[in-house]
């Protein structure tokens, strides 16, 4: 029976014996033999790499690695070889924090790679679809935001709202409910000036012209 399941006395007497448990601390904590056998449950899995020719990298660093091959090992990034220089592996750590990181390999990366669901595989069915619910539910919701911020709604908060010949040529209520996508193209111009000048010139005395009408 998981532990949240347990109640009563049954909770106590696990409580109780947690209780005299001596907690070590994180830099002292032994790590499995690597590779370790089989991926622990609840931990979570991360692809990475490990140096063929040392023990002492294990990094989910690709650069990182090959860094370390041609610096410790001196071997140019056009003579490393995967399998015989470096090669993939999956590793997991029991603290998160970035100060007590300390990752491990575990052996075969398909039980890895499903480790990595463990703590979803062990909910019951009524949390496992509440979680779906609530994914479904934000990435709905991801989904309206972006729509809703890709519509023009008005421009109280816009450039426009202090610089009047924007209003009084009425760009805001031409361009209500439009959504920016789609005008990006038709108003859209070089990045930089170096490309077209003479578009960038007409487009500063246009905007000193309407600045001095409207003004």
């Amino acid at each position: 029976m998981p532990p949240h399941h347990r109640k009563g006395p049954q909770l106590q007497a696990l409580l109780d014996l947690f209780a005299t448990y001596e907690l070590q601390l994180p830099s002292r904590v032994v790590l499995p033999n690597s590779p370790c056998s089989a991926a622990i449950d609840g931990l979570r899995c991360y692809s990475a790499f490990t140096c063929c020719l040392c023990t002492s990298c294990l990094t989910r660093s690709k650069h990182a690695l090959e860094v370390h091959v041609s610096k410790a090992h001196q071997q140019k990034l056009a003579q490393q070889v995967e399998g015989s220089s470096w090669r993939e592996c999956t590793i997991q750590t029991f603290f998160a924090e970035k100060q007590h990181i300390r990752y491990f390999v575990v052996d075969d990366a398909k039980e890895a790679a499903g480790a990595s669901d463990a703590s979803i595989k062990s909910l019951d069915s009524g949390e496992a679809n509440f979680f779906k619910l609530v994914d479904e539910d934000v990435a709905i919701a991801e989904a309206d935001a972006k729509a809703e911020a890709n519509i023009v709604h008005g421009f109280d908060s816009h450039r426009s709202a202090v610089i009047l010949w924007l209003r009084r040529t009425g760009i805001e209520e031409h361009t209500r409910g439009l959504k920016k996508d789609e005008m990006h193209a038709s108003f859209a111009v070089p990045k930089t000036a170096e490309s077209e000048p003479e578009l960038f010139l007409m487009l500063e005395i246009m905007d000193e012209i309407f600045t001095e009408a409207y003004s």
